[in-house]
């Protein structure tokens, strides 16, 4: 998933985190180097990595490899500042309140990444004339329960809901957040967010915040629960099954494997049977129980 460039360039002024309550006003906002003018064809991106990774020895290999990342693709700027503000600048964080805000609307998705160890989401607070409508009680249970990792056929049946309602319940929550990715590729720390809402997950996670093109940017982020993926899978299935936890479909995890889909969609088939479950849903119940 990818920056909003619509949010990116909002007016300075139409964003404000008075009430947004994810993270505390009094939280010190990092701002990135005086000198960063990204709009400038020369800027020294390795430089810049450089001078990032002095501030967190501990991240060195990944903050070097977001800079290069960076040099190449200068839109990934942000991504690298919001890695680095969670390194060096983060506090702990109650996931719970990341899913109340789901549900309340008030919040939009700038861009969602991962690491090998962590998930991570940089969002800021919705101006008060665009924010959606919250959502309601009956939506949220629907939504928790799938991103919990029930099926939607135990879903459908115990709620008396057909199963294109819990698809719109779907779009709808991404929509909300600005996100346009399938239902299937919703990000991992919305399920955990969910999960936590409900008592049924005790995940630490922690926030912090840096400053943006007149935003004010917000990092949240939690170890990944397929941290733990071992056995009895090999290591070409974890490598798939994080991925697809991550919501590539079978065509980008081909890509990103350098194979074929065929052999992706029996990796993942492989996967299932082992582990004993039929779908992504039900592997993240299987990694968050």
């Amino acid at each position: 998933m990818t920056l909003h460039a619509s949010l990116l360039n909002e007016h300075p002024d139409a964003i404000s985190a008075r009430n947004f309550q994810l993270i505390p006003e009094s939280r010190r906002v990092l701002e990135p180097p005086p000198a960063l003018e990204v709009s400038d064809p020369r800027h020294d991106w390795r430089g810049l990595g450089l001078w990032l990774r002095g501030t967190h020895e501990g991240s060195a290999a990944r903050l070097a490899e977001l800079a290069r990342e960076t040099e190449r693709e200068p839109a990934n700027l942000p991504r690298l500042l919001a890695y680095w503000s969670d390194a060096t600048n983060s506090e702990p964080f109650e996931l719970a309140a990341l899913w109340q805000a789901i549900g309340a609307g008030s919040i939009r998705i700038l861009d969602v990444f991962y690491t090998a160890d962590r998930c991570y989401c940089v969002l800021t607070q919705a101006p008060n004339n665009k924010r959606r409508t919250p959502l309601s009680g009956r939506t949220l249970e629907i939504l928790q329960r799938v991103l919990g990792g029930q099926s939607q056929k135990t879903v459908s049946i115990e709620l008396n809901v057909s199963a294109s309602a819990i698809t719109r319940a779907m779009k709808t929550m991404l929509r909300g957040v600005g996100l346009a990715c399938r239902p299937s590729a919703a990000p991992l720390l919305f399920s955990m967010a969910a999960r936590a809402a409900t008592g049924q997950l005790h995940a630490a996670a922690r926030s912090s915040r840096f400053a943006w093109n007149g935003l004010d940017c917000h990092v949240l982020s939690a170890g990944r629960p397929d941290r733990s993926l071992g056995n009895p899978l090999s290591d070409a299935e974890r490598a798939v099954a994080r991925l697809l936890l991550e919501g590539r479909s079978h065509a980008e995890i081909a890509h990103a494997r350098h194979t074929s889909t065929r052999t992706i969609a029996n990796q993942v088939s492989a996967i299932f049977r082992r582990l004993n479950i039929s779908g992504r849903g039900e592997l993240m119940s299987f990694l968050l129980r």
